[in-house]
């Protein structure tokens, strides 16, 4: 666990001062927020918060890609994203319950 911030402690995780604007540094491009905090806190709740039951596939493969490719190598990142294209059009409307080992397979 890092330590504690000393300064701009009222944002939340994540979400830092830079330049004027408020940016989300956990996803590689950084995402630009706003200028102003209100509207900063409204596009985080947007971004972040999103639902987190996954209806559909398709679902499930946006939230990979926004919580877990982020943290991979570059390349990695690059190959990753065109197998994703593949599985989404195939498993994209699937609902998750619904995957069975032989489709997998």
């Amino acid at each position: 666990m890092g330590r504690p911030r000393k300064r701009d402690a009222h944002l939340l995780p994540y979400v830092r001062l830079k330049h004027g604007a408020y940016w989300y540094i956990k996803i590689v491009p950084n995402v630009r927020f706003g200028s102003t905090l209100p509207e900063a806190m409204a596009r985080y709740y947007e971004i972040v918060d999103a639902p987190t039951v996954a209806s559909t596939m398709g679902s499930v493969f946006d939230r990979y890609g926004l919580d877990v490719l982020p943290r991979k190598g570059p390349e990695t990142q690059r190959k990753y994203r065109a197998s994703l294209v593949l599985l989404r059009a195939f498993f994209g409307p699937m609902a998750p319950a619904d995957v069975r080992p032989r489709h997998v397979y």
